[in-house]
C-alpha cells in the first residue's frame, strides 16, 4: 500500500496529502545524503516542493516530452534530484527556468 492510498483512506485532503508527501521526500533525501547513499546531489532547501517527472511535464505549456526534460537536465539548465531510480525536480526552479526560456515563434512555410 502506498502513502497516497493511506492518506486517502484517512480522509486527508489532497492539498494536505501533497504537503505530507513532500515532507517525507525531503526527509528521505536528507537521510540518503547523510548515509552517503545519495552522493554529489545539491542540497534541497527546506520547504522546497519536489515534483516527479510526470508532474514536471504537466507544468509546461506547450507540453514537452521526457526527452526534452532529460536534455535540459543533462545540459545543466535544470537540476534533477535522484533517489534510487526515481527523479524529482524542484517546482520553483523548473517554473523559474520555464519563464526565462525565450519562446520561438512558429515557423511559417510559404
Amino acid at each position: 500500500m502506498d502513502l497516497k492510498h493511506i492518506l486517502t483512506t484517512l480522509n486527508i485532503s489532497q492539498k494536505e496529502s501533497a504537503e505530507i508527501i513532500s515532507f517525507f521526500e525531503l526527509d528521505l533525501l536528507d537521510f540518503l545524503r547523510k548515509h552517503h547513499i545519495l552522493k554529489d546531489a545539491p542540497k534541497v532547501l527546506p520547504g522546497e516542493n519536489l515534483i516527479s517527472v510526470a508532474n514536471a511535464l504537466k507544468l509546461t505549456t506547450p507540453p514537452i516530452g521526457r526527452t526534452t526534460l532529460h536534455n535540459w537536465t543533462k545540459a545543466g539548465k535544470i537540476t534533477a534530484y535522484k533517489v534510487g531510480r526515481r527523479v524529482f525536480y524542484s517546482k520553483h526552479s523548473l517554473l523559474t527556468f520555464l519563464t526565462s526560456v525565450e519562446k520561438k515563434p512558429p515557423k511559417v512555410y510559404r
